[in-house]
């Protein structure tokens, strides 16, 4: 999953600060993202994904369509042939759209809490950010924020609703032992614990059903990855997996939402650890798979999830292992269809459709927990896990001048929290008109 913008529709919830952590560590990584363009290419018939894995880490896939995948790469043009890729339309030089990106983004990183190792190089060392806490609302939506100063924020915010939000400082730790943490909200009163529970893996405002649900947010699923993204920046600024050494090779991380343990290693996930797709050594090998995993079986049931990704103004549904249809997949189809048109409702649009009709993967979080809902779950009640991918789609023919939607203008978070307002309410309505969000 990644981890650079799904954070930034996040409004009401609460967490603390990481305390005594340092991340401290230059993955290997040949991708020069200073000289790299952008390509759109369509899938040739000798395309396959693990063709990619051949090119070392010169390119980055950015994303995939049925026919087509958008990548990032400092390597000539002439390479892409060798990948079965064909008719490769120019986006934009990533210089270019970092440079958008940096007119928002120099001051909020220039007041990074980073220290200067003995080898020159940067490094996040986690700490309470000097007036963080009196930061507006308004102004918050403004600027991207580092993990430390979204996890003070947070915790301010908790204090502000006692009885309507309950923080989890730490559901797991990382490989460097930062926090994973959780925040509940739902409203005051006895009887919190035993409300049906959605899960979201970021951040969202929601002050509606409350009183039928628990809602439990973790907004940064990994912390490592993040802070990398802020580590010598822009080098790691399209950083994709988390962090964890891997035995045998200078490589390292994991794609997170290919180490659960549901079909894993099947299909796209790469068993190659220079991979960006990189399943994992075994099956839910990773502390953040394990934090997520045991600390939502022991809040089963769970009503539903949202899983917020980046980009493309889609809502997905389970399987993405199989292009085959399940059997909820009618009543999963109708949830999706009215969330992505809830979302559309201020006038970005957003489709919906099976993860399998797109491209099939293994290990995702979706399918595994889509599929421990059905064995915890009875009768018609299972759990409705959804992805939905944010902001952008770009028109086909808007060459040269392309936003990827993981380097998106600080203009663009308070918009698009916005619009996943209404999407979460439906899907919380979908649920209790079901019967299943009933106490």
């Amino acid at each position: 999953m990644l981890v650079l913008k799904s954070w930034r529709i996040c409004c009401l919830v609460s967490t603390l600060l990481l305390a005594g952590s340092c991340l401290d560590v230059r993955p290997p990584y040949a991708f020069d993202i200073t000289r790299a363009k952008m390509w759109r290419c369509l899938q040739g018939p000798g395309w396959n994904i693990s063709r990619m894995d051949q090119a070392g880490m010169g390119v980055v896939l950015l994303k995939r369509g049925v026919a087509w995948v958008e990548l990032a790469t400092d390597l000539p043009i002439g390479w892409m042939d060798s990948l079965g890729l064909l008719d490769c339309l120019w986006l934009a030089n990533v210089t270019t759209i970092l440079s958008t990106e940096a007119h928002g983004e120099s001051a909020a990183r220039s007041q990074d809490l980073v220290r200067t190792s003995s080898t020159g190089g940067r490094s996040l060392r986690e700490a309470e950010p000097a007036g963080s806490g009196s930061v507006g609302v308004a102004a918050w939506f403004t600027q991207y924020h580092n993990l430390s100063q979204m996890y003070h924020w947070y915790q301010q915010l908790g204090e502000d609703y006692p009885g309507r939000v309950t923080v989890n400082s730490s559901i797991g730790r990382t490989h460097y032992n930062y926090t994973i943490m959780a925040v509940h909200v739902t409203s005051k009163g006895a009887g919190q614990e035993t409300k049906p529970v959605i899960y979201v893996q970021c951040l969202l405002h929601v002050q509606v059903l409350l009183e039928k649900f628990q809602f439990i947010f973790v907004p940064v699923a990994n912390p490592d990855g993040y802070l990398l993204t802020w580590i010598d920046y822009p080098k790691y600024r399209l950083w994709r997996k988390n962090v964890s050494p891997l035995g045998g090779t200078s490589c390292v991380g994991v794609d997170l939402n290919r180490n659960f343990d549901f079909h894993w290693s099947k299909l796209d996930g790469s068993g190659n650890p220079c991979s960006e797709e990189y399943s994992g050594p075994q099956a839910s090998s990773e502390p953040e798979t394990k934090a997520i995993s045991s600390y939502l079986l022991s809040h089963a049931p769970v009503s539903g999830a949202i899983d917020f990704h980046s980009y493309y103004q889609e809502v997905l549904y389970p399987y993405a292992w199989t292009k085959d249809s399940n059997e909820h997949t009618s009543r999963m189809k109708y949830i999706a269809e009215w969330v992505a048109s809830a979302s559309s409702q201020l006038g970005t649009p957003y489709t919906s459709g099976s993860m399998g009709s797109i491209y099939t993967a293994g290990g995702t979080f979706p399918d595994w927990l889509y599929y421990q809902g059905v064995l915890q779950g009875s009768g018609q009640c299972f759990t409705v896990p959804l992805t939905i991918e944010l902001r952008p789609k770009p028109p086909p023919t808007q060459l040269g001048n392309f936003l990827t939607g993981f380097l998106v203008p600080t203009s663009e978070i308070l918009p698009t929290c916005k619009e996943m307002v209404p999407s979460l309410v439906k899907f919380g309505q979908l649920l209790l008109s079901s019967g299943c969000g009933d106490v």
